[in-house]
């Protein structure tokens, strides 16, 4: 159906009435098992193509797919592990990730969101949507009937049936949920940004205007019109009227760099950080991040009718209404000996070589000088770390320190001539401690304000355990007392006592307690731990000095956690039973290492790949 062309005037009247004309999906009917290609004469000078209603949709980790009798297919298990979609916080339960309101329904469309997904019913072309956060994916009740429809990070957008014009509902904190008014042929839902094509090529986009994709670039095209448009993380790409691919927004992996040898494409699907398209001929191309395959493991013939590429994977259609979707199963991972996560990435120490893997978003690591390979791999052997946003401080092998990554933390990277050996390392934003082999610290670098430098007390002390935040530091002296310093250094509670281990966020402080509870101080804009009688006694501490207040620990009986966050996905990151030896929080996801056989596990929010775990060969 795709190969289909239509001129401008037959749309002007509405979408569902170009739909009708060709006979795509009509209303009160399920979508046909076979999806065969038929040819077309050359299109006139311009025209846009047919508004596709996508019968796949390809989310994070998650696809759905209109099947023949019109009801949900969906893979379950694309990469390997539990999906994060539910239509409940319970996504452990998998009776739970398709509502059976829903798996029964029939439908004519689908697409998948970060952390939600909406259908379009057969019966009266309304919505349906579920998801982790109803707040992001609940459809208006006034929605009414729509003609096309796209999610994007956690928004969503459709043309309406009525009138053509876009209506948009979720998440809003760039303004990616408020169209222009006007009667619109199709829209494309960015993580935070939205684009909209017009009934006569014209393209409109709003929202998050990071890397310029909430724009649109002033020489599109000779017509400054389009023919189709697709919308991904931070970057869009267009069919321009000569059928050749236009793309502009963050280029991070390529995402934007339209292959010379690409030739002319009938469809288009923009992904995290990658862009799929289906040939004049046919077939697939790919272009962009291939750390999951996304690239390389496309598969061949000439017979694809429709394409969505999601966070790391894509799927396809064929023409006889089989779905395929691809990327590098990850049916196990490198096993671990430690783990630290930074605002949008995690590192780890693999056991195999003590080589430091990270994964997420990497590109802050290059600016450094010295890079990570295509798989996040640093090959230096280290004892520890302690990762910064695009950054990492370690001990290698012989307990000096080293520092590669983002230059921007520079202050981090002027390690004293004079440190020698070390036991142990913290850093964050731009300042750094270590403690010596004979239990003395060093610190170096700046808190957020630069002026402020974190200056050791004179009278510390030698010390056993030390971290570092973006406002203060805390040190664990050798009788176990608990000593902070910085810019805005809180009190300590006058019950105290002993420290058994200590994590700091922005102005607040946590520490585990000589009873093995969880005690905080400091501000708190909302949330904080559990009581003690609902977290229990713990044994690890993870707070991360962000936004998100993000925290987890590690009970005593080896379980996780977690509290604060910004979403279901932080709240309730694995399995309740699942026994972990080490833990460490970003800004929106966290990432464990497993007591049963030392690999990785992480959760949280789909924000650069964080969430997804390393690399597996």
């Amino acid at each position: 159906v795709l190969e289909f062309r239509l001129l401008a005037e037959d749309c002007e009247e509405s979408v569902v009435a170009c739909q009708s004309a060709l006979g795509l999906h009509p209303a009160g009917e399920p979508s046909p098992p076979s999806m065969a290609l038929e040819s077309s004469p050359e299109p006139p000078p311009f025209s846009v193509l047919p508004a596709v209603i996508p019968t796949v949709g390809a989310g994070y980790n998650l696809a759905y797919w209109i099947k023949a009798d019109g009801q949900l297919g969906h893979d379950v298990d694309i990469v390997g592990r539990k999906i994060s979609i539910s239509r409940t916080p319970d996504v452990n339960d998998t009776a739970k990730r398709l509502p059976p309101d829903i798996l029964a329904g029939t439908y004519r469309g689908v697409d998948v969101g970060q952390a939600h997904a909406c259908a379009i019913k057969n019966t009266d072309n309304t919505v349906e949507c579920w998801g982790d956060r109803p707040s992001d994916y609940t459809a208006p009740n006034d929605l009414g009937a729509v003609a096309s429809l796209s999610l994007g990070g956690y928004h969503a957008c459709a043309v309406l049936e009525a009138d053509s014009t876009v209506r948009c509902w979720g998440w809003n904190g760039h303004g990616q949920t408020q169209p222009p008014s006007g009667a619109f042929h199709s829209v494309a839902g960015g993580r935070a940004h939205t684009c909209g094509l017009r009934i006569d090529g014209q393209v409109q986009c709003w929202g998050y205007n990071e890397h310029s994709a909430g724009s649109v670039p002033a020489n599109l095209s000779q017509a400054q019109a389009a023919r189709a448009i697709a919308a991904g993380d931070h970057h869009n790409c267009v069919i321009q009227p000569n059928n050749t691919v236009r793309c502009w927004g963050r280029n991070q992996w390529g995402q934007t760099n339209v292959p010379p040898v690409l030739g002319t494409v009938r469809a288009l699907s923009a992904g995290q950080f990658h862009t799929c398209a289906i040939r004049t001929n046919g077939s697939i191309a790919c272009w962009g991040d291939n750390r999951y395959g996304q690239i390389s493991q496309v598969p061949s013939g000439t017979d694809w009718v429709e394409i969505n590429a999601g966070t790391v994977h894509t799927c396809g259609r064929r023409t006889d209404g089989s779905v395929t979707c691809w990327r590098v199963r990850e049916t196990a991972s490198a096993t671990m000996e430690a783990v630290s996560s930074g605002i949008n990435q995690s590192c780890g120490i693999r056991k195999a070589d003590n080589y430091v893997q990270c994964w997420g978003s990497l590109n802050a690591f290059s600016n450094g000088g010295r890079t990570v390979d295509g798989r996040g791999v640093y090959p230096v052997a280290f004892k520890a770390i302690s990762t910064i946003e695009g950054s990492v401080c370690g001990i290698k092998q012989d307990d000096t320190v080293d520092y590669w990554g983002d230059a921007s933390y520079g202050s981090v990277a002027n390690i004293p001539n004079d440190l020698g050996t070390v036991k142990a390392v913290s850093s964050f934003s731009k300042n750094a401690c270590a403690i010596k082999s004979d239990d003395s610290l060093v610190c170096w670098g700046t808190y957020q304000n630069e002026n402020n430098t974190n200056t050791v007390p004179s009278d510390l002390g030698t010390v056993k355990a030390v971290d570092t935040g973006n406002v203060h530091t805390c040190a664990i002296k050798s009788d176990d007392s608990l000593v902070c310093w910085g810019t805005i250094p809180s009190s300590l509670p006058s019950d105290l006592g002993d420290v058994k281990a200590v994590s700091l966020s922005g102005d607040r402080t946590c520490v585990i307690n000589e009873d093995d509870n969880v005690q905080c101080w400091g501000t708190y804009t909302t949330g904080g731990p559990p009581a003690t009688s609902v977290l229990g006694t713990v044994k690890a501490l993870a707070v991360y000095d962000g936004s998100s207040n993000h925290s987890c620990a590690i009970k005593t009986d080896d379980t996780v956690a977690c509290w604060d966050g910004t979403s279901n996905a932080q709240k309730n990151p694995i399995d309740s039973t699942l026994k972990v030896s080490a833990i460490s929080v970003g800004t929106h996801h966290g990432c464990a290492i497993k007591m049963s056989d030392s690999t990785i596990v992480c959760w949280g929010e789909p924000t650069d790949g964080a969430a997804d775990g390393p690399h597996v060969d």
